[in-house]
């Protein structure tokens, strides 16, 4: 019996190793050629090995067997152990993210839990949300206002909503008069001094509404607006400032670039011929008047996306045996995984140049300044996931902004000097502290720019 169930054995993991060499070299496309040699070579060898001890004599094969298996369970119990008890760093999240003490509630309950009190709340929908791709590849936004297709950039206004979660509790806030956030009072204030574009890092994920980078800004620079929103590239953020700024003609206008995914969000953004049209100077939807038009369609919108969500990412929990299956964990810690962000070619470089041309003839106009902030991901200080191209990106966007005469703050570099570990001051996006230290260098930046000395 013991010899029929070793032989079984190492047959069943023979052709389930050659399976996966098989499923592995039929999605080649999505490896790279040395995670191809390896994904598809190691199982191929296993499978051959596996398969030729079926002729080895019954002791050899049955000791081979029970090696096999002992390993096997072995690694399964340390991904096992990785999933439920291992810290989040291990698990590809950050080392400042929390693993005690967390809000356990879903995004909805938290709407709700807002509602049944009487508070306005609603989840945070971005204009990305909003948004399908078409037969070719086009994408067009859900939104029609008087039959007109509008691309909104700022969420609802003057409403709770409900964000997300990266530290123990849930990111909501007030939203002003255009979507945004910023405190009441910002869009009337004497002078705007500042204007910042951008995405999640900008917008204030996910912290405290008083403890993001541009929050903290305003504490220290009279006259800061938030023109953050999350989940948006370069075409979304010129359509920002061409809608929002000209009116208020901020003497700088901070452009935040994020190395993680602007580029290749900005190859989805190219595909809609709204956006695209912000390429053209005198192009402008009117949002600033179709407020409430805009709002009354997030209402409507807002809880079905929202609950679409909320099964996506129940769907994703109900995954954990498949990350178990593959060994997600111990792969990680292995390096054996790494973080693929997607080429950028050299016309997606050209049209961010293009766009931030535009940007800053747009900024031009009124007097004002266009400055370039390089973000960096977390990703690039991780032990295990650094996905090779950061340095290639940075070097390239900052010579193009460099180029263009704009002036530059590196938060790369600032994170660097200012921690042993600068992934100890990402949390997913940056902690409290990694946001009072970027707040800390555009201020400083702001000083230089107006000549001026820090105290």
């Amino acid at each position: 019996m013991k010899n029929k169930i070793a032989f079984c054995f190492l047959a069943v993991a023979g052709a389930l190793a050659f399976l996966v060499a098989l499923y592995t070299y039929a999605n080649k496309g999505r490896y790279g050629d040395a995670a191809l040699v390896l994904y598809a070579g190691l199982p191929l060898a296993a499978s051959v090995f596996f398969l030729a001890s079926l002729f080895l004599k019954k002791a050899w094969r049955n000791t081979v067997a029970v090696s096999v298996a002992s390993a096997v369970v072995a690694v399964y119990a340390v991904e096992t152990y990785f999933h439920l008890f291992a810290p989040m760093a291990v698990k590809a999240r950050l080392a400042a993210a929390p693993s005690t003490g967390i809000d356990p509630r879903a995004k909805l309950d938290v709407i709700g839990d807002f509602r049944r009190n009487g508070v306005d709340a609603y989840p945070y929908i971005n204009s990305a949300y909003l948004s399908e791709e078409t037969e070719g590849g086009r994408l067009d936004s859900l939104l029609r206002v008087q039959g007109r297709e509008i691309w909104p950039i700022g969420s609802l206004s003057g409403a709770t909503v409900v964000v997300c979660r990266e530290g123990r509790e849930y990111l909501s806030y007030e939203t002003d008069e255009r979507g945004f956030n910023n405190p009441p009072g910002t869009w009337t204030a004497p002078a705007i001094t500042v204007a910042a574009v951008g995405n999640s890092y900008v917008h204030g994920e996910c912290v405290p509404p008083d403890k993001n980078m541009i929050s903290l800004l305003r504490d220290r620079i009279e006259g800061v607006l938030n023109l953050g929103v999350s989940g948006v590239s370069a075409l979304t953020m010129l359509g920002a400032i061409r809608e929002y700024l000209p009116a208020i003609k901020p003497r700088y206008v901070f452009w935040f670039f994020f190395e993680d995914n602007d580029l290749t969000d900005l190859m989805r953004e190219k595909n809609s011929p709204l956006l695209s049209a912000y390429l053209k100077p005198d192009f402008t939807q009117g949002l600033a008047d179709l407020q409430p038009e805009i709002d009354a369609q997030y209402r409507r919108m807002a809880d079905r996306l929202s609950a679409k969500e909320e099964e996506n990412r129940k769907s994703k929990d109900r995954n954990w045996f498949l990350a178990v299956l593959k060994l997600s964990n111990v792969r990680l810690v292995l390096g054996l995984v790494r973080y693929r962000r997607a080429e950028a070619t050299a016309e997606i470089y050209g049209l961010m140049e293009r766009v931030l041309i535009e940007a800053d003839q747009a900024v031009r106009s009124w007097g004002g300044r266009l400055v370039f902030v390089y973000m960096p991901g977390p990703w690039r200080y991780h032990p295990y996931l650094k996905a090779g191209n950061e340095q290639e990106i940075r070097a390239r966007m900052t010579a193009i902004a460099a180029g263009l005469g704009l002036p530059v703050v590196d938060l790369h570099s600032v994170l660097v000097e200012s921690a042993d570990d600068p992934l100890d001051l990402f949390q997913g996006h940056l902690t409290e502290e990694g946001n009072r230290l970027a707040a800390a260098a555009l201020g400083a930046a702001i000083l230089d720019l107006d000549g001026r000395k820090l105290p």
